[in-house]
């Protein structure tokens, strides 16, 4: 058989015992197999000393899920081939090995030609992630407002188990009953953060792409005007059915400084106007369909926008996809930012971990939202900042400690949001996931963790897979 040398851990791979987080943690050995035969061998060798395994893909997480605490680490950012395309019952199906960055998953799509053009609707904006890390966190992308998260469009996946088991999981195929939820199988390995099996292959289903896509960045000098449009965009959506708003993003004044003030790290926003300081907040739109419906839309909004405070004359619109992935860069550079903020903090302090809330409201408007993030931060001494999706009003405040009084500040303060949030009706196990970082924060008797427990029981009783994730 086949095998890849398992290697002893040593400094020359420092960089795969940390993530974004800047969460480090450690382990024995290490191993980066490109296939699943080699996955299969390795697996073979690991389980007959009985060592646990960690399994790390692009190290693009931001709560450590990746990040080994001791046992074998395994990477898998080597299997990264596309294998197979089909097109089946009115299906689009593309299937890839996990490691496949999702920059490399877009130029496969774009390669495959016919007379469909086609894209994969979630779309998360961090490129250099894989396809399976995208899988084991159930990711967001900046389409979910119209199309939902990550999880909806994969349609099938090959899991190597514990015990050495593939097996080929199929979306409707089979489904568990869990603490009385009834679960498609493929749903409780998605979002698992690796603590169930490693994928080997997933099959990703496609979509024809829209005719035309425009982008609009309306800027507001008042929040409360923000606030006020978004829950205009919720309660009353703009659209008809040959044209809709698919992206919906919310980004405050103070992303927007910290953005201007590290613009020059960024090269990725050479060509970006810089934003005038007098804003405070910032709304991102994409709109998608026909070209003929998208004007009436975008007019629509405009003049939305502007009862609400904001000036149209001075938005930013674009259309074609060269210039909304502009946007989209601007957009994306905001966690970067934070990135960077948190690499520098740490590097002063070693202790100082990234800290962000990952927690949607679905039922609450995004004033009431915004208003409660304000009651909880007046008390709060750090810096921070407030960016994400107004669908769900699932945003992120970012924390930025700068010693380790504050760090430890921080730290209570996201256990404690974090039970708030839960009583103030909110999911606090999002797209961002648990991992190493959250798990002590997160209430007990959340369901997500409930479920994820139970799922554990199932498939892996021994603890092989990912010690040390959520519990």
């Amino acid at each position: 058989m086949n095998s890849r040398p398992i290697f002893p851990m040593d400094e020359s791979y420092t960089e795969y015992i940390r993530d974004e987080s800047q969460f480090s943690g450690g382990a024995q050995s290490i191993s980066f197999p490109r296939s699943e035969e080699e996955i299969c061998a390795i697996l073979g060798e690991l389980r007959e000393q009985r060592i646990p395994v960690t399994v790390q893909g692009g190290k693009t997480g931001i709560v450590g899920s990746g990040v080994p605490l001791s046992g074998h680490l395994m990477n898998v950012a080597d299997c990264s081939r596309v294998l197979e395309y089909s097109e089946t019952a009115g299906k689009y199906l593309l299937t890839v090995e996990p490691g496949l960055r999702l920059s490399e998953l877009k130029q496969a799509i774009a390669r495959l030609g016919g007379p469909v053009h086609l894209f994969w609707p979630p779309e998360p904006t961090e490129s250099t992630a894989t396809v399976g890390g995208a899988a084991a966190m159930a990711a967001s992308g900046i389409c979910a407002y119209a199309y939902g998260d990550a999880s909806q469009y994969f349609e099938a996946a090959r899991v190597i188990l514990a015990d050495g088991t593939v097996r080929d999981i199929r979306r409707g195929e089979h489904f568990l009953e869990i603490n009385g939820e009834r679960l498609d199988e493929l749903d409780a390995f998605l979002g698992s953060e690796g603590m169930l099996g490693i994928f080997s292959a997933l099959t990703l289903r496609l979509m024809p792409c829209p005719a035309e896509q425009w982008g609009i960045a309306f800027f507001f000098e008042s929040p409360r005007d923000a606030w006020r449009f978004a829950d205009e965009l919720q309660s009353d959506p703009v659209g008809s059915e040959k044209a809709r708003v698919t992206a919906a993003e919310y980004i405050d004044g103070d992303s927007l400084r910290l953005i201007e003030q590290k613009k020059e790290l960024l090269g990725s926003l050479d060509s970006i106007p810089p934003v005038d300081p007098a804003f405070h907040a910032m709304i991102y739109l994409e709109i998608a369909g026909e070209e003929s419906e998208i004007e009436a839309v975008a007019e629509a909004l405009m003049e939305r926008a502007m009862q609400c405070g904001s000036d149209p004359d001075r938005a930013w619109a674009v259309s074609g996809e060269k210039e909304i992935e502009s946007l989209r860069d601007f957009r994306h550079a905001i966690p970067e930012t934070v990135n960077l903020v948190v690499g520098e903090n740490h590097r002063n302090h070693p202790e100082i971990t990234k800290l962000s809330t990952d927690i949607s409201f679905p039922e609450k408007p995004f004033t009431r939202v915004m208003e409660w993030y304000g009651d909880c931060l007046k008390d709060l001494r750090p810096a921070h900042c407030i960016f994400g999706h107004i669908g769900e009003n699932h945003v992120h405040c970012n924390l930025f400690p700068k010693d380790s009084s504050e760090q430890r500040q921080c730290e209570a303060w996201m256990r404690w949001i974090l039970h708030e949030a839960a009583a103030f009706g909110g999911c606090v196990v999002r797209e961002n996931g648990v991992g190493k970082v959250k798990r002590h924060w997160i209430p007990a008797d959340d369901a997500a963790l409930l479920r994820m427990r139970e799922l554990k029981k199932r498939y892996d009783p021994e603890g092989f897979w990912n010690p040390g994730n959520m519990f």
